[in-house]
């Protein structure tokens, strides 16, 4: 069951596997994207920078804005294996292709996931959050203090405070 809101209670690997099955049978553009964001734990409108910048780089890692804050943050993104050969190295320049041709991708990104798997992109940033946590290793974030200081799937949330 999916819950609604922030905290919808996503597992992060049954999200990663629904996802990029769903990215290889339709072939939708926004699946890299949201796959993107999973994998890095981001915002959307992150991933989409990350997603461009990926195709216009031609490299597996690069360092997008961080949103929401005010001092320049940048994070480190980074490709998942399934997008950097191949089929999907294929899928992620279409993606770049549709996503330049948006007015608004982030918005696109939005509702799409919305529709297509029921919950909001905020979830994928929860569920990568949460993943440690429930793995054993590491209290949920605070609002007030800093990220915990234990390992992590990815490096991606290296600095800053929960917002």
């Amino acid at each position: 069951m999916v819950r609604r809101g922030w905290g919808s209670g996503l597992d992060f690997e049954e999200a990663y596997r629904r996802m990029l099955g769903h990215m290889l049978s339709s072939r939708s553009p926004y699946d890299v994207v949201l796959l993107v964001q999973l994998r890095n734990g981001s915002r959307v409108g992150e991933a989409v920078e990350a997603t461009v910048r990926f195709c216009e780089a031609g490299q597996d890692q690069v360092l997008v804005r961080v949103e929401k804050h005010r001092d320049g943050d940048q994070r480190l993104m980074v490709l998942s294996d399934e997008l950097r050969s191949g089929e999907g190295r294929r899928l992620l320049k279409e993606a770049c292709a549709a996503l330049s041709a948006l007015r608004n991708p982030k918005a696109a990104v939005k509702v799409y996931c919305r529709r297509a798997y029921g919950f909001n992109t905020h979830g994928l940033r929860y569920a990568f959050v949460s993943y440690p946590s429930e793995k054993g290793r590491v209290a949920l974030h605070s609002r007030k203090g800093s990220w915990p200081q234990v390992p992590r799937p990815h490096p991606s949330l290296h600095r800053g405070q929960a917002r």
